[in-house]
């Protein structure tokens, strides 16, 4: 099932902070990997309840293993927490964020963007270059998919990042 997500959004927009990173609300990918893991991740989106991370299992994940990373929402929800880094992200990125809060480790626009994306739960793709660890001959590739426990309140986000 696909549903259908608005192709502008002004405040996600707003966030973009070229050349490093873009926001794309119309979700118009590149990597057919990160492509197929919002097929899944819309598959367990029933109704107008939001995917748990219950709702995957590890082997279906498995083809997306070292690409993925899982956050955790902050119980003041100010703040995310790097629950998992995938090794490939960390190998190409070349730090490892696992434990650390999105705040004290990524420019701004990245938790700016968690932050809106938990008041208007959505998907959405950013790309652009690795230029915020100095790696800007790095293009990445990047869906952020917000996950509830209750179906409602974002209490966790799967995200992929492919690098190339």
């Amino acid at each position: 099932m696909n549903r259908t997500w608005p192709a502008q959004d002004s405040r996600l927009e707003a966030l973009s902070a070229p050349p490093e990173f873009y926001l794309d609300p119309a979700l118009a990918f590149d990597d057919p990997l990160v492509a197929s893991l919002l097929t899944l991740w819309e598959s367990r989106y029933v109704g107008e309840r939001l995917p748990a991370r219950s709702d995957f299992t590890v082997t279906e994940l498995q083809p997306y293993f070292g690409w993925l990373c899982l956050l955790r929402v902050n119980p003041d929800r100010q703040d995310l927490v790097y629950s998992l880094v995938g090794t490939r992200i960390v190998d190409l990125v070349g730090r490892d964020n696992t434990g650390k809060a999105v705040g004290a480790s990524m420019p701004s626009w990245a938790l700016e963007t968690y932050l809106c994306l938990m008041d208007t739960p959505r998907p959405v793709r950013s790309w652009g270059t690795v230029n915020w660890r100095g790696r800007d001959f790095l293009k990445q590739e990047s869906l952020m998919l917000p996950l509830a426990t209750d179906g409602r309140t974002v209490d966790q986000f799967l995200t992929i990042m492919t690098v190339r």
